[in-house]
């Protein structure tokens, strides 16, 4: 067995699987049930595209690229987890961050009760295949096991925690994709969409997966106003969650670090960052965009907004 392959490992479960389940199992099957549809097509549509020509269109080469999950070698879903590896680390990111956003996108349009949001990291370094037994429905079988640096990383990412300013331990909020800089420095187009996590010091980055909906959107119009619609009905959404989880923190005396809201505040923030990020490298607008934003943002006239942004714009 060779014990000196690098390769990108990722490990995501779903923001808040656990009370989901407790509050109401057929809303957690309704999610694990959009996620396996979608990854289903996804992996039949891999199947399809490898009998076909190359595709000659730039913008056909950048759909196929994003929506399929061809990157990945390994894929292990165990409840509403998923781990997977990939030797491609530049399209793996690209993959599983698209695939992040469609989930939520289709969760929102659909109405859930609760938006699919992942959370969780990706590893880069030694992850060497090993051969395990498995037992499925009485019957023994064998099925491929990850081991290495890289599955250790993911999994330190999904629940990564920082000392705050009084040294008390924080545990990140929010639907974040995390990486190691070892990883990072493996990525050259996905590393526009990458940007430090401040309280890692350097070492740890989150991917802006909101801002694939701009790219997106780029394969349609150039037209700026048609992307500012995708930011405000992404925000709206974000906006109309977090208000609605904060005053369920305030009507069960929720505080400190156990407020649900904490995890929307952070993806209203998300949007924020993804957003002026895609504009300013695409567009070149820019202070054009933060006031559009710093705009939008004063016409909700809602003050406890105005203060988890304020440092953002």
């Amino acid at each position: 067995m060779k014990t000196n392959i690098k390769r990108a490992v990722a490990y995501i479960d779903i923001l808040g699987f656990k009370n989901i389940v407790s509050n109401d199992i057929l809303s957690a099957f309704e999610q694990l049930h959009a996620v396996n549809s979608m990854l289903n097509n996804r992996f039949e549509d891999y199947i399809m595209y490898q009998s076909q020509a190359p595709f000659t269109d730039p913008n056909m080469i950048d759909l196929q690229e994003r929506m399929l999950f061809d990157s990945v070698s390994y894929f292990f879903p165990f409840s509403d987890s998923i781990f997977a590896s990939s030797d491609n680390c530049d399209l793996f990111v690209l993959q599983l961050s698209n695939l992040i956003y469609e989930l939520y996108k289709y969760s929102v349009n659909n109405k859930f009760k609760f938006p699919i949001f992942y959370k969780g990291g990706i590893g880069y370094g030694v992850a060497c295949e090993q051969s395990m037994k498995t037992i499925q429905k009485g019957v023994v079988s064998s099925v491929s096991n990850i081991v290495g640096q890289a599955v250790i990383d993911a999994v330190s990412l999904e629940s990564y925690t920082y000392k705050d300013s009084s040294d008390q331990i924080r545990k990140l909020k929010g639907p974040r994709l995390l990486l190691k800089k070892e990883l990072y420095d493996q990525l050259s187009k996905t590393k526009d969409y990458c940007i430090p996590v401040k309280e890692s010091n350097g070492n740890v980055y989150e991917v802006l997966w909101p801002a694939y909906a701009y790219i997106k959107q780029a394969e349609l119009s150039q037209n700026i106003q048609e992307f500012y619609e995708h930011f405000y009905a992404m925000f709206n959404n974000a906006y109309c969650l977090w208000r609605k989880y904060k005053q369920k923190d305030e009507d069960n005396k929720r505080s400190g670090d156990n407020r649900i809201s904490l995890h929307y505040e952070e993806f209203i923030r998300l949007i924020i960052s993804s957003t002026t990020t895609y504009f300013n490298r695409n567009f070149k607008l820019g202070n054009e965009v933060d006031f559009t934003i710093t705009q939008y943002i004063h016409s909700i006239d809602d003050k406890d907004l105005e203060r988890i942004t304020e440092y953002l714009i």
